[in-house]
């Protein structure tokens, strides 16, 4: 119920539009639209206040709790926003500005943070890494054996159409626990001189130069 409040209470396009200016994109799963598997059918907990204090209501902690964060000091001003939002249910968020948020994580920590996640095969079944006990950036040390034998089943599985309808229950299996709140899918901007070409861009900013050449005039 306490994890429920949180993702009722986060009012995320606010939190897109306020501090990043509308850059980047409101997250609805833990996949990303450019990773295989990702669905837009997945139902998620969207902003909604009066739902966030039922849920409260009927958590531990009715009355409100107070928490660590921990995170590194670029998102300092999406931190103040989300301290603010969950305000509003009793919950007091503390934050912690760390260099490297795994690190912190591996060396006895307990609470909540914000970092970022990336897939750089582009395929769901990296869910495996976040989201089973022997994942390696299981940071929260998230466990539900349904999901560890359907991921087992995905990376086995040669059918693509197959994956990817077992890829989407994986998805709705962790909104309906929600061990995290996804909050946006970033976008990065590249700016390239007129006169470079030949670099490719690439989702993941592992950007290719092996062909980029400058084009004298």
């Amino acid at each position: 119920h306490l994890r429920n409040a949180v993702a009722y209470a986060i009012n995320k396009k606010e939190l897109v539009d306020g501090v990043y200016n509308g850059v980047h994109t409101v997250a609805k799963s833990v996949l990303a639209p450019a990773v295989f598997g990702y669905s837009e059918n997945i139902k998620t907990r969207e902003y909604d206040l009066a739902k966030a204090k039922e849920e409260i209501a009927l958590s531990k902690y009715p009355n409100g709790v107070e928490f660590n964060l921990i995170t590194t000091s670029s998102r300092n001003t999406g931190c103040q926003l989300l301290q603010y939002q969950l305000s509003q249910i009793g919950l007091k968020m503390n934050v912690e500005f760390v260099p490297n948020v795994p690190d912190r994580t591996k060396s006895g920590y307990s609470g909540a943070y914000w970092t970022a996640m990336g897939f750089s095969s582009f395929d769901g079944g990296e869910m495996n890494m976040a989201f089973t006990k022997e994942g390696n950036v299981n940071y929260n040390y998230y466990s539900n054996e349904k999901l560890d034998v359907l991921l087992k089943k995905i990376n086995a599985e040669k059918d693509e159409a197959k994956r990817k309808a077992m890829l989407e229950e994986a998805q709705q299996i962790v909104a309906d626990d929600q061990p995290w709140v996804p909050l946006f899918y970033t976008k990065f901007y590249v700016a390239v001189n007129k006169n470079v070409k030949g670099v490719k861009l690439s989702p993941n900013s592992t950007h290719i130069f092996m062909d980029a050449y400058v084009e004298i005039e």
